[in-house]
């Protein structure tokens, strides 16, 4: 019991001489309350307002044709007004400014199977917007289908044909046209009557065109050609017909045995092909296709050698596009060729058709294909002449500078029979592809269009080469005696650009003029 007291009076003497210790580490935690600052309300001025964004339009719906497009939406109450945007590629390529009341713009100057972008965009009173975007693709550029051609009387053609969706008129070029092609109104039915025909087998094309500019085409103010914006897919595509018209006014012709006379005067004159020596230069994205997509184009003129007249209508002749057929539809009639894809794609070194394109392997002349029918008919010594005038294309998808050779070659004709190389090679009679330099020369921009190969440079210009082979009766028979008897004569015209990175090209169009039974 007295050790059980001792220890708790140690314990208690060690309680009381901690004491003062703990007090002081208690001291030392312990902080005094900081004194707050009276609360000052903010100035106005600091007080950010929550921005609450307006409607944006809604019922936005874009329709549309391959140049003119509509665009609607219901109308947004407390508006200002309206911007409505067009975009290609993320770029504003046309904008229009709308009062409130707006609810539809109609945007006139498209291009065919294009995707762009609408933007409406609703301006309020404050200075804020809220804008709806929609996408749309325009439709595709299409030529007619199912072209029909019937004599309907003496030197008198009706062209008929399916109409197209969207189309603002139709072109039609051949025998009895206007110079420049006879323009034909939309219609359920289209068709056209063509006059002045003469006999023979003749040739019409029939292209849609897509004019973003109505009054050209419209009953006011018509005009007989194509807008300056109008758009159409490229010459070579354009939908053909043929039609062998008989004259029935014109005696029969006497029947001569085949054994009194093994050749008659009859002519013809085919290309057999072409040959890439260097392909022409294209972009790096090569949108329309891997390498060239090229076509040859010929026009005939037959002259009276006494009477100085043109004889009956011209002829124009045009190849399919030869090349990549670059997703293009089966009618478009594009004709797979090349090595630079499976798909085609004409490169440096490629030859149409593949082989040797100065043999026709016996091959029946054709109008569609290689060896391709340029010219046929007789030739009276003494008094017929035939100019032929010859052209190779690259296709870009836009054949208004092949429209505009057109054009060109018929106005200037007269000055191009009586240029100096042509009478030159009338007077020394013999077989002659000659340049002439009178008449119209073509000139030619690299825009995305069409444009011939053989380019030339006249200062700022590109001007369009003109090769043409002279022919007549006196000319074959000294060509014929000079190729030892033989019934055909080759040649080969060269279509050379002029030097510059921007050209580029070389090719070689083979040519067989013959005599045929």
């Amino acid at each position: 019991m007295m050790k059980r007291i001792a220890f708790v009076a140690r314990v208690a003497a060690a309680c009381i001489a901690l004491a003062p210790l703990l007090a002081a580490s208690l001291d030392a935690q312990r902080t005094e309350p900081v004194a707050k600052a009276p609360s000052t309300p903010l100035p106005r001025s600091a007080i950010v307002p929550v921005v609450v964004a307006p409607p944006a339009p809604k019922g936005v719906v874009v329709t549309g044709t391959q140049v003119i497009v509509t665009v609607v939406w219901q109308s947004v109450p407390g508006v200002a007004s309206y911007v409505v945007i067009r975009r290609l590629n993320n770029n504003t390529v046309k904008q229009a400014s709308l009062p409130a009341t707006a609810t539809r713009w109609i945007d006139v100057g498209t291009r065919p199977s294009t995707d762009y972008t609408y933007v409406v965009d609703a301006i309020y009173p404050d200075g804020r917007d809220a804008f709806t975007e929609v996408p749309f693709k325009t439709p595709l550029a299409e030529n007619p289908r199912l072209v029909k051609a019937t004599q309907v009387g003496a030197h008198q053609v009706q062209l008929t044909w399916e109409p197209v969706s969207g189309v603002s008129y139709y072109m039609v070029f051949g025998p009895g046209s206007n110079v420049g092609g006879m323009k034909v109104a939309p219609a359920t039915s289209p068709s056209v009557l063509v006059m002045g025909v003469s006999a023979g087998l003749r040739v019409w094309n029939v292209g849609s065109y897509y004019d973003p500019d109505p009054q050209l085409w419209s009953s006011v103010g018509y005009s007989p050609y194509a807008g300056p914006r109008a758009f159409s897919t490229p010459g070579a595509d354009f939908t053909a017909v043929r039609l062998t018209v008989i004259d029935p006014t014109a005696p029969a012709p006497p029947v001569v045995p085949s054994s009194s006379a093994p050749f008659g005067d009859n002519y013809q004159v085919v290309a057999t092909g072409f040959r890439v020596n260097h392909q022409t230069f294209d972009d790096p994205l090569q949108l329309d296709g891997k390498g060239d997509e090229a076509y040859a184009a010929f026009m005939s003129f037959q002259f009276n050698l006494t009477t100085g007249r043109q004889v009956g209508d011209f002829q124009a002749r045009v190849t399919p596009v030869f090349g990549d057929l670059n997703d293009q539809p089966p009618r478009s009639g594009r004709v797979n060729a090349g090595s630079a894809s499976p798909a085609g794609g004409l490169v440096t070194g490629d030859v149409v058709p593949p082989g040797d394109p100065t043999q026709r392997y016996g091959r029946q002349v054709s109008s569609e294909l290689f060896p391709f029918l340029i010219w046929r008919g007789p030739l009276i010594a003494g008094q017929d002449a035939v100019l032929i005038l010859s052209t190779m294309w690259e296709s870009d998808g836009n054949n208004d500078a092949y429209l505009q050779w057109h054009r060109d070659e018929v106005n200037s004709l007269a000055r191009t029979w009586a240029d100096p190389m042509v009478l030159q090679a009338l007077k020394a009679k013999q077989l002659a592809l000659v340049m002439p330099t009178s008449g119209s020369q073509t000139t030619v921009s690299l825009l995305k269009q069409d444009r011939p190969i053989g380019l030339q440079r006249s200062g700022p210009f590109l001007t369009l080469p003109r090769w043409a082979i002279v022919l007549t009766r006196e000319m074959l028979d000294n060509a014929f005696a000079a190729a030892g008897g033989a019934s055909i004569v080759r040649m080969q015209i060269p279509f050379v650009d002029a030097p510059g990175p921007d050209l580029q090209g070389s090719y070689v169009l083979y040519i067989d003029v013959e005599r045929i039974r």
